[in-house]
């Protein structure tokens, strides 16, 4: 569980991010920042994830001559590799004095307990460009359920091709049996899910991106 209960302070933060890889009454992640909703965005996407958690312990440090106590952003666990603590902070404030105390503190916690220490910046998500843009704008369409047939439709359609196809093609290949916005919504769904794959550093659009099956 969290430091902090979400439930209990909804005020306390800015955004929420719908999970399907945390167990709880109301599936979403609380982030008080935009740096944490967008790094969430991509622990949600990403399949070496197996779990991840908002706020999940507390260091003290000392700053000042007093004793302080920090609170990282995420804790991330991982296929094949140890669990990470995660801290989202703007470049601008990473060499801050309280700051520099709270990471050395954090890595001195991360080696005690067999995890790593991870800082996410502004800047670094930035550099994403496109891929952090189709990642949350998959993720819309990501937890909508779609239906069997339809899936089964699209998948058929993108095989009998054996080739890459754009969505504007899909469309009309599967004009009977689906309407166009149905077939939109359920590509971009099975590119979140991994299912087909695409170019998602290129800006996602329906005339110019390629969609294929991934390679196994």
């Amino acid at each position: 569980m969290p430091v902090r209960d979400p439930l209990k302070q909804a005020g306390h933060y800015a955004y929420a991010v719908p999970t399907q890889k945390l167990e709880r009454v109301m599936p979403m992640v609380h982030c008080e920042s935009w740096i944490e909703r967008d790094f969430a965005y991509l622990l949600e996407y990403d399949p070496m994830v197996v779990s991840y958690e908002e706020q999940p312990c507390k260091i003290s440090y000392i700053f000042d001559q007093k004793e302080h106590f920090y609170i990282p952003d995420f804790s991330v666990f991982w296929r094949n590799q140890q669990p990470s603590l995660v801290e989202c902070k703007p470049a601008s404030k990473l060499d801050e004095p309280e700051n520099l105390r709270k990471w050395t503190a954090a890595r001195l916690w991360c080696e005690q307990n067999h995890y790593t220490f991870m800082l996410v910046t502004d800047t670094a998500l930035r550099k994403l460009g496109s891929l952090l843009s189709n990642i949350k704008l998959l993720a819309g369409h990501g937890h909508q359920r779609i239906t069997p047939q339809a899936k089964e439709c699209l998948l058929r359609t993108v095989q009998a091709e054996n080739r890459a196809l754009s969505v504007a093609e899909l469309v009309e290949r599967a004009k009977e049996h689906l309407a166009p916005n149905t077939v939109r919504t359920c590509v971009w769904h099975l590119l979140y899910t991994g299912e087909l794959s695409a170019d998602l550093t290129k800006p996602l659009n329906v005339m110019t991106t390629l969609i294929w099956f991934p390679t196994k």
